[in-house]
């Protein structure tokens, strides 16, 4: 029992080092944030939004509607766009240096309808100026919708949510943290019985 407790003490402090030792992520930003497009976004490659090969953004703008580290941020940051391409999300990022960039890496469409077309975009978020330094990229995933309610050749609506995620890493050394102490609660207490 005592070399137990020796053992479980030892891997409790290794993870400790481990998570001293470990680079700190001091700009990881961890919440939603979603946008609204008060701009006139288009259509690429066609004017219905069932055969559009790319959608532009017309002017996203962050709203009020946030969790976490982006409760911080004021709303109305105005953001820049390249064209998304369902086929070609590596392509895409939208961002500025305030808010920070999201970069996307992969693409999904999600279920939609004949008047809407929904996807989720995984990628990378590098947090701005509003959040501090060192500016790390981070793993995100940002859903975005698009509606052409009139039918082909009307205009469309767009809005989006960024949703950003701990870094695996730090949630398994959490766990490993946790479960040590737990470990060395349990052998304490039954070595005091």
């Amino acid at each position: 029992m005592n070399r137990l407790l020796r053992i479980s003490t030892l891997l409790l402090f290794a993870g400790l080092a481990l998570g001293v030792a470990a680079p700190a992520n001091a700009a990881a930003v961890i919440g939603s944030q979603a946008f609204a497009d008060v701009g006139n976004p288009t259509l690429v490659g066609s004017n219905d939004i069932n055969t559009a090969t790319g959608f532009n953004f017309g002017s996203l703008q962050t709203t009020t509607s946030r969790t976490g580290g982006f409760t911080a941020l004021a709303a109305g940051q105005v953001l820049t766009s390249t064209t998304f391409s369902p086929t070609s999300p590596t392509t895409f990022s939208v961002g500025n240096t305030v808010f920070g960039t999201f970069t996307g890496t992969s693409a999904s469409l999600l279920p939609s309808t004949s008047t809407n077309q929904n996807y989720l975009i995984v990628g990378n978020f590098t947090p701005g100026t509003a959040f501090g330094t060192p500016n790390v990229p981070q793993l995100a995933s940002l859903t975005v919708s698009f509606t052409q309610n009139g039918g082909p050749g009307s205009a469309i609506s767009a809005s989006a949510s960024l949703s950003t995620v701990p870094e695996p890493t730090s949630v398994a050394m959490m766990g490993l943290g946790v479960a040590g102490l737990g470990i060395l609660s349990f052998f304490r207490r039954r070595r005091l019985a």
